[in-house]
């Protein structure tokens, strides 16, 4: 629906001349064993090429939320032929992480699929590139099985927190089902 110039997105920027420091970061998160793997859910649930494929391992998935270890990506394997003298404030690669985990959770605890409709807040910590790191995928409590909703934290391996997704949000359906699945090229875990 939408015609020219309709917007489809919106969002309100906020940069600051400094990056605030990163600090220790503390889950309560424990969730139970994982029953599926990276490589399955990126071969039959999701439908991301090998870029946005920087889930490596799920260390925990119930219904409170979810532990992944994420592999950020670099802004020279995106953009092979520009000079960049930094590398990501905001990876593309691992920002989709984060709604990758809620179609992956939806499918596992719900027979059903999920897709982004909108982030409260998302917030970088620190300088310096992020490296491997530890998603939270924390859950809000007493939500319907229409929605996903979570704060996403990621954390570096010093236990900081690098990285934090406030108040995503996701429609969830089982109708939804048919939109993932089938990627049938490289999966790079």
């Amino acid at each position: 629906a939408g015609g020219k110039g309709a917007a489809y997105y919106k969002a309100t920027a906020h940069l600051a001349s400094e990056i605030p420091e990163s600090t220790p970061y503390q889950s309560t998160l424990q969730p139970g064993p994982a029953s599926v793997d990276v490589a399955h859910a990126y071969r039959e649930w999701l439908f991301h090429g090998p870029r946005f494929q920087t889930m490596r391992g799920f260390d925990g998935l119930d219904k409170r939320g979810a532990l992944a270890d994420i592999q950020p990506t670099s802004a020279a394997s995106w953009l092979p032929n520009v000079q960049a003298e930094h590398d990501w404030l905001f990876d593309p690669g691992v920002i989709d992480s984060g709604p990758q985990m809620a179609i992956v959770w939806a499918h596992v605890m719900r027979d059903a699929s999920a897709l982004p409709s909108r982030f409260g807040r998302v917030r970088r910590f620190g300088t310096g590139p992020l490296g491997k790191c530890k998603m939270h995928f924390l859950l809000y409590p007493d939500q319907d099985d229409s929605t996903v909703k979570a704060d996403v934290a990621f954390v570096d391996q010093q236990g900081h927190l690098r990285l934090f997704m406030e108040e995503m949000e996701c429609s969830s359906s089982p109708a939804l089902v048919r939109l993932g699945g089938g990627w049938k090229g490289e999966i790079s875990v």
